[in-house]
């Protein structure tokens, strides 16, 4: 049986992982890794936060569509596979921030193109080598990582003033360089307004014990590109029928769910959920009908790491960048429907949460 469960789950691999978001991700031009490293921490932050909103609402997404079974030991199994959808609000394709950014040599360039006209070559390198070997508090705005790839992020430079000493000598000056906008076209959104934020996985049941069941879903480690590197998913959870227990006119199900994805060395997701769901099998004729609803709390992070690279006198620099994202989505409650026809399950949820979500199953029941 573990045999056919394993090939199984390898014929199900490929189709799974073409539907699978962090691929969308990749086949774009530019590729995340390298916008991550041209972003200071206080702006990756904004740029993948509707990211990790929606990662976290996917994650917590799909896992009860009917409830175990309300007996003390049984063999049922269901393999299949499991989607979901996460929305992502307009508000959320764009941001403007206030934080620090290193410029490079081309942008110090065009920054200090009024000093070249003015002051001549000499003061424009003094000048270039400053604004290229500390950071500036400059406002950052543009599309997030679920924006448009036809808008890039913009940097506002505030103006400075720099002190220029002339290498033949005389007096030390104060040059002042004017407010600018520098467009970072090499920055843009990855996901193009996507509307939906979507995830798959293979999903396999196992029970009854005590009215319990075991749910595991499992994607191998597998390379998605070169920069990203490999991507790999686990996810374990158990459901509970508290009617095996005592006679209930509804199948009543306590649930725990917790799972991690990781992407490469870049990015770490995990999620968690707690749940209580209420649920009827209806059975008119061949086909076996069970609308359901549940309710629970939930909470997800996600674990960005990175190396930011800057400028300091013309040598490009790596800097260690690590944070974590926290999820929005606190709670949660689901409405859905099930379908079973002989040995095949189809399922439909709709997620109501601040970031909203649906999820749907198609499994085989043994």
């Amino acid at each position: 049986m573990f045999i056919f469960i394993k090939n199984k789950l390898q014929s199900l691999l490929p189709s799974v992982l073409l539907s699978i978001t962090l691929s969308a991700l990749t086949l774009k031009a530019q590729d995340l890794n390298s916008t991550l490293q041209l972003l200071s921490d206080q702006a990756a932050k904004a740029y993948l936060k509707p990211a990790s909103n929606g990662f976290g609402a996917d994650l917590n997404s799909g896992w009860f569509s009917s409830a175990p079974k309300p007996k003390q030991l049984g063999f049922d199994i269901s393999l299949g596979v499991v989607a979901m959808g996460a929305f992502l609000p307009s508000d959320n394709k764009r941001f403007s921030i206030d934080g620090v950014f290193r410029f490079t040599e081309q942008q110090a360039e065009i920054l200090t193109q009024s000093v070249l006209n003015r002051y001549g070559p000499e003061a424009q390198r003094s000048l270039i080598d400053q604004l290229t070997s500390r950071d500036f508090n400059v406002g950052i705005s543009g599309p997030t990582v679920i924006g448009s790839s036809d808008e890039y992020l913009k940097v506002n430079f505030r103006g400075a003033i720099l002190n220029y000493q002339a290498q033949s000598g005389g007096a030390e000056q104060q040059i002042y360089v004017p407010p600018q906008e520098i467009a970072l076209e090499d920055i843009k959104g990855v996901l193009d307004n996507l509307p939906i934020l979507p995830f798959a996985a293979p999903q396999l049941t196992l029970g009854t014990l005590y009215g319990t069941q075991m749910i595991l879903r499992y994607l191998p480690p597998t390379k998605i590109s070169e920069d990203l590197g490999k991507a790999d998913y686990f996810g374990i959870g158990l459901q509970h029928n508290i009617g095996v227990w005592m006679a209930l006119p509804l199948d009543i199900t306590l649930g725990y769910f917790t799972q991690w994805l990781k992407v490469g060395d870049a990015l770490k997701s995990r999620a968690e959920e707690y749940g209580i769901y209420a649920s009827k099998t209806l059975e008119p004729g061949i086909l076996s009908l069970t609308p359901y609803a549940g309710f629970s709390v939930q909470n997800s992070t996600m674990d960005v790491s990175y190396d930011y690279l800057y400028q300091s006198g013309g040598i490009e620099v790596p800097t260690d960048v690590s944070f974590q994202l926290k999820g929005e989505n606190s709670a949660k409650l689901a409405l859905g429907l099930a379908l079973r026809l002989s040995v095949v399950s189809l399922n439909f949820d709709y997620n109501i949460a601040k970031f909203s979500s649906i999820s749907g199953g198609l499994s085989f029941l043994f």
